[in-house]
């Protein structure tokens, strides 16, 4: 199990072909491997229940949760994709992407009905306003709003929220960004470390930290899923636009190894069925971008 953890991590950091599942034939399968915890949901594990069912278990915003069923829906899509697929069809999936990343990227920096701490423009500083000082994790602090934002409203199918909050709620925010350069991925069909930027890298980690480690533990599915979308990019990119090997490569990383190890350690064959979902994902991806350039 640790080699093919390891195998898996240092494969989704190079965005290339495993050597264990690639290479040669390894078998481990647990005689009773239980019920997965709602905790290892992502959008990456095959479809069970909605986030929006699972919004009070996971102690999720609701407009997180839509966005979390969203990602998943367009996932599943390309899953379903046969083998060699039409041109049509790819078109379809690729509109369907594009809708999803504007649904997405119409959302508030904050999750709707919040009011944002944080900087609102480009011109705003964090030591200004009120804002939250830098974290000493990273060099600057990377503006939320950093992917492409609409001013339009909000799409209808996003539920409403009862009751809002005035504190930033930095899981939705590091969903958003993930999600927006997932959508993008399938959208333009390139790997997630061509349209994921040095400054979408950032952004991500900037709101990944905020989350309170005792959060960590309850939604290690959903980490691990954001930490995916990063990944290439922090690890190809380092020492490059602030991004420090020591600092930020590792600290996705670590996310990653420590998802998948809480995983394996309660539930093999929910890890084993994370990790072939990141593998197959990123080779999708790969495939369809040879195909089509």
């Amino acid at each position: 199990m640790l080699l093919a953890r390891a195998d898996c991590t240092i494969a989704a950091s190079l965005d290339e072909p495993s050597i264990l599942q690639d290479g040669f034939y390894y078998c481990y399968e647990e005689g009773h491997p239980g019920i997965p915890r709602v905790t290892f949901n992502s959008p990456l594990v095959p479809p069970g229940s909605s986030f929006a069912s699972l919004q009070v278990a996971l102690g999720i915003h609701s407009a997180t949760a839509w966005i979390l069923d969203e990602v998943r829906m367009l996932i599943e899509a390309a899953y379903a994709m046969p083998s060699k697929p039409l041109p049509q069809e790819l078109g379809r999936l690729q509109t369907a992407a594009s809708r999803v990343h504007d649904g997405i990227s119409r959302l508030p920096p904050s999750a709707p009905g919040c009011s944002s701490t944080g900087p609102s423009s480009d011109n705003e500083t964090s030591g200004e306003g009120g804002a939250p000082e830098p974290l000493s994790l990273l060099p600057s602090y990377p503006d939320f709003t950093s992917s492409a934002r609409s001013s339009a409203s909000p799409p209808p199918a996003v539920p409403a929220v009862a009751a809002p909050s005035l504190e930033l709620d930095p899981l939705y925010a590091a969903v958003r960004l993930a999600a927006m350069l997932y959508a993008k991925a399938v959208a333009t069909l390139q790997p997630l470390g061509e349209v994921c930027s040095e400054a979408d890298a950032l952004s991500v980690l900037t709101a990944s930290w905020r989350i309170p480690l005792a959060r960590w533990r309850d939604m290690s599915g959903i980490l691990v899923w954001i930490m995916v979308s990063i990944l290439p990019t922090v690890h190809r990119r380092a020492g490059h636009a602030g991004i420090s090997a020591k600092v930020h490569t590792r600290f996705a990383k670590s996310i990653l190894q420590c998802g998948w190890m809480q995983m394996s350690l309660e539930n093999w064959a929910a890890c084993h069925g994370s990790m072939q979902r990141v593998l197959w994902f990123q080779r999708w991806l790969r495939k369809a971008a040879r195909s089509d350039g």
